[in-house]
């Protein structure tokens, strides 16, 4: 073993210190509020990879939804295999970008374009997520879009779109809300249609 494993009751608990876990590296979240226990489960877990539910949406808007303790999400409208783990994922040594800076909200350094064969131009692009945006009083760059019609295309919403009016992969139109915060009128809790 490799350092202190901090089991604390509850699922909402909040880690005290940080540990190795085993040979693997992976660490425990330090002042979060959520630990591997939070959505694996040794003993009566339903889903694979011993998550606490039948699929990782289920699992994910047990606490983003309506209801739970998390703020509100929906699932993205482009299909049935996509899916919350698509674009985040919850295991903090997974989210470091390829400028060495950690992403926002739990979004993952690279997203695997493969559902759009053709498209894109490899199965998997970076994604630089550092700020919110303008409106949310942060930088422009790194945001949702980048408002330059020059590579890297990396924000997380033009990393996926090819068929979008504004903000999709390549030189585009970007007089759309360039770097403002794109949540702002696509609500995440309606999948990022316009709200």
């Amino acid at each position: 073993m490799k350092g202190p494993i901090v089991v604390l009751a509850g699922a909402m608990a909040t880690y005290l210190l940080i540990g190795l876990i085993g040979g693997s590296g992976a660490k425990v979240y330090a002042g979060s509020r959520q630990g591997c226990t939070s959505c694996h489960f040794t003993h009566g877990a339903e889903g694979p990879k011993l998550i606490g539910a039948a699929t990782s949406e289920n699992l994910c808007l047990s606490c983003h939804s309506a209801a739970g303790p998390g703020p509100e999400a929906g699932i993205h409208p482009y299909g049935p295999t996509f899916s919350c783990m698509k674009c985040h994922t919850p295991h903090v040594w997974q989210q470091t970008n390829y400028a060495g800076n950690q992403n926002l909200q739990d979004v993952r350094p690279y997203i695997d374009t493969t559902f759009k064969p053709g498209e894109l131009p490899q199965p998997s692009l970076p994604v630089r997520f550092e700020s919110r945006g303008t409106w949310a009083g942060q930088p422009a760059a790194n945001s949702f879009a980048d408002d330059s019609n020059n590579p890297p295309f990396d924000g997380i919403c033009e990393v996926c779109h090819t068929q979008t009016k504004y903000h999709r992969y390549g030189p585009v139109d970007r007089t759309h809300h360039d770097g403002d915060t794109c949540t702002r009128c696509h609500w995440h809790r309606k999948g990022f249609a316009k709200g």
